[in-house]
């Protein structure tokens, strides 16, 4: 349907026509997961997007969970473009649902729907809204999928050993290479918009060796992990990061060479690792000057990940 009889349909209904992109993430299944929305008001286009996780979860409560936040923050009866990659999201809210209720929420084989909280309460969001439903395919482009994508992988990043994300509040300080938040762990959902828009600030700004390093780790090329950018973790932002291989990978400029950076630097780099992530530091000149080294021990720790079989992308 194109955007102008989507429009036209909008506008039959009398009811505000909005565009919903959803996705959620989990580091292992079950383990630590996020969920993310977009959502888009394309009369207008105003958008607004939201994230957060929870410490012990599966993929498709993750999946569910966006769906739920993002219906919830509609403030009136819309009509929706529901667009996620999870069949089992789209398949259960088109056609699976209805059968579980008249059947007391029992499988066609009498056994427990999964995740039944979860599906009642978005059958009670679904009764306020006029659904049309969309699937992608995952991790193939789709613009607003990947932005989900990040900010779900963002937000189980975000998370304390044992916590939730979502609780608390600190000051931001947006210096390069130093904590965007201070305080603990606990991060609002207002604190993570503060680190993400300071991500998008450096991916705007990066130096010549951030590029050039850059141009070798993205689009899988090493191994085929996948690598971000200027990618939040908790109250940092990371030069590049791949969930995957749970690996870090900092370029160093002569800021690192002030007073009191080398502290600083292993504060930051003990608070990764104490997350299951490793560290690899490279300066700007062994980026410039060495390349080929610098890529040789990225690669040599992402083949060790690859041989424990331990990809979760």
């Amino acid at each position: 349907m194109t955007a102008a009889k989507k429009d036209a349909a909008a506008a039959g209904t009398k009811r505000p026509h909005v565009e919903l992109f959803t996705d959620g993430a989990c580091s292992g299944n079950p383990g630590p997961g996020g969920w993310a929305f977009v959502l888009r008001h394309p009369a207008t286009g105003k958008s607004i997007e939201r994230s957060g996780a929870e410490p012990d979860t599966t993929n498709n409560r993750m999946e569910l969970t966006a769906v739920i936040e993002g219906l919830r923050a509609l403030t009136k009866p819309s009509l929706v473009d529901l667009t996620s990659d999870s069949q089992y999201v789209l398949n259960g809210l088109k056609e699976w649902m209805a059968a579980w209720k008249k059947r007391g929420w029992k499988t066609a084989d009498k056994k427990p729907v999964k995740n039944q909280d979860l599906w009642e309460t978005l059958d009670l969001l679904k009764a306020d809204h006029d659904i049309r439903f969309h699937w992608i395919r995952g991790h193939q482009g789709h613009a607003e999928n990947e932005r989900c994508d990040e900010l779900a992988v963002a937000a189980i990043s975000s998370l304390p050993p044992g916590g939730r994300a979502g609780e608390g509040l600190a000051k931001p300080v947006l210096a390069r290479n130093s904590p965007v938040v201070g305080g603990d762990d606990y991060m609002s959902h207002a604190t993570r918009e503060v680190v993400m828009e300071h991500a998008k600030a450096l991916r705007a700004n990066m130096t010549d060796e951030e590029r050039v390093l850059w141009d070798a780790l993205s689009g899988k090329k090493l191994g085929g992990f996948k690598f971000r950018r200027q990618h939040p973790i908790g109250k940092y932002v990371v030069d590049f990061y791949s969930h995957a291989a749970k690996l870090v990978v900092e370029v160093d400029g002569p800021s690192h060479e002030n007073v009191g950076a080398d502290e600083r630097d292993q504060v930051r780099d003990d608070w990764l690792r104490a997350r299951g992530l490793t560290v690899l530091r490279f300066t700007n000149e062994q980026v410039r000057d060495s390349l080929i080294v610098v890529i040789a021990r990225i690669e040599e720790h992402v083949n060790r990940v690859a041989g424990r079989g331990e990809v979760q992308e």
